[in-house]
């Protein structure tokens, strides 16, 4: 009888210990059988999900203030979005197509989720865009498109309307008739060649009297560009116009303004929207310049790559559109 009732005491004394322990942190824990034919980890509450990390990587073909806006629109539209991106800025410097093969290379290995790039030789980047592909990787190119690789979308002008859209500003500037110096950037960049396409074909097809009479192409360097327009100005000192294809039309109203030119003398016409371009179309110096809203083009990337990574499809091309910015509507635009 003692023996049964100590150990009857023990059995007492082991569930009290046990239920005492399971309670330590004052919650009530409820143990249950699982029901006939269930699974039994189903009485176990799952784990929180934790918020997905991601890291998009944008590379730019060339290290320049203009790149600097997309940047921007990309931060911009990952908060607004709220999701938890690394984002990865890296460019390359004077439009080096090596150093963006390797920085693609290392994004490759790194096994990030989503790459956008603006190649500055897209012949050259399409087997490097491809393997990101092969890895799992989304990759969309911006500004400058790779249409042979396996690039999913791209974002961007239409370089070859916006370069006609150039060329007719440039006819109609000069009435159809006179000569005219070229500064472009990198020579491989297939942007660039598209818009002078656009350009030659509208002069060819409306103002056949408008020459192109030299271009030169200062690698990414605007100390070079720079050079490169002074000594084109000494070789056709009576040249009646100056166009800049590339987004460096700072260096052109640095020589005009050195020379005190306004449009009245000489007909400037560049790309993009920085500063100096704007405040040169509303001090005279620039006759116009054609803007690519490249804010936008960030934002548009981070929608995509997001998009791709939750396993949606997206359109292939977004363009993005130009406008000619000129004396008579800079100041509504640009009012600041």
């Amino acid at each position: 009888m003692k023996k049964k009732l100590v150990c009857m005491m023990l059995v007492v004394t082991f569930l009290l210990t046990l239920f005492v322990g399971c309670n330590d942190s004052g919650s009530q824990v409820t143990l249950s059988a699982p029901a006939e034919g269930s699974d039994s980890t189903e009485s176990v509450p799952e784990p929180e999900t934790a918020v997905e990390q991601l890291t998009f990587a944008i590379i730019y073909p060339n290290i320049h203030p203009f790149f600097n806006q997309i940047g921007e629109g990309a931060e911009d539209k990952i908060a607004e979005m709220g999701i938890n991106v690394e984002l990865i800025l890296q460019g390359a410097q004077n439009g080096d197509v090596f150093q963006q093969i390797q920085i693609m290379e290392d994004l490759i290995t790194q096994g990030v989720d989503g790459i956008a790039i603006g190649p500055c030789d897209s012949e050259a980047l399409t087997p490097y865009i491809n393997n990101a592909i092969a890895a799992g990787i989304s990759v969309l190119c911006f500004d400058t498109d790779a249409p042979d690789s396996d690039r999913i979308a791209y974002v961007g002008t239409d370089n070859y309307e916006a370069g006609r859209a150039l060329g007719e500003e440039l006819g109609k500037s000069l009435n159809g008739e006179g000569n005219v110096i070229c500064e472009t950037s990198i020579l491989t960049l297939a942007n660039l060649i598209a818009r002078r396409k656009g350009i030659d074909d509208v002069l060819a097809e409306k103002y056949p009297g408008v020459t192109i009479l030299q271009t030169s192409a200062n690698g990414g360097d605007v100390t070079k560009g720079l050079s490169d327009i002074e000594n084109m100005i000494s070789s056709y000192p009576d040249f009646d116009a100056l166009i800049q294809i590339d987004a460096a039309g700072e260096i052109g109203i640095t020589a005009f303004k050195s020379r005190g030119w306004t449009k009245e003398d000489r007909v400037l016409i560049v790309f993009d929207d920085l500063d100096p371009i704007i405040n040169g179309v509303k001090d005279g110096q620039v006759y116009c310049t054609v803007t690519q809203g490249q804010y936008n083009w960030g934002v548009s990337i981070i929608e995509l790559l997001y998009a791709l990574s939750q396993g949606k499809t997206v359109p292939e091309i977004t363009d993005t559109g130009y406008v000619v910015i000129n004396a008579d509507n800079v100041f509504d635009r640009y009012p600041d």
